[in-house]
């Protein structure tokens, strides 16, 4: 049930990813990112229980995270390296604030990867 799940949400993203980089519409941009925080948080939390029962010999939360967390920081850091390459050759106003944001993002779930490994 997942999967279908997944690939829905995915292709929302995607779409309004295409829209917001194709009509230049920034609100739409900044609502994508506002949605992909909100998982990035939820992605976070599991990430937390991962390192909390690290001390386990069976690491249930180890597997919940290779296999919910990881596939949605996979997903959406290709989603947000394709943002921020669009928008780095578009010339709309504010583009800083979204690339940055995009950026701290990345950085936010490269830094669950890292603690979510370590914890395995």
């Amino acid at each position: 049930m997942i999967i279908p799940i997944g690939i829905l949400f995915f292709a929302v993203c995607g779409m309004w990813l295409w829209i917001g980089i194709r009509n230049r519409n920034t609100k739409l941009l900044f609502a994508l990112n506002s949605l992909l925080w909100l998982g990035a948080f939820g992605s976070g939390y599991f990430t937390y229980l991962c390192w909390a029962d690290r001390g386990y010999s069976e690491n249930w939360a180890g597997i919940g995270f290779l296999f919910g967390s990881m596939p949605y920081i996979i997903a959406v850091s290709a989603i947000l390296v394709i943002e921020i390459i669009c928008l780095m050759k578009l010339q709309i106003t504010p583009r800083k604030p979204l690339i940055a944001s995009s950026a701290v993002l990345l950085l936010f779930l490269a830094i669950q990867v890292v603690i979510g490994l370590m914890s395995i």
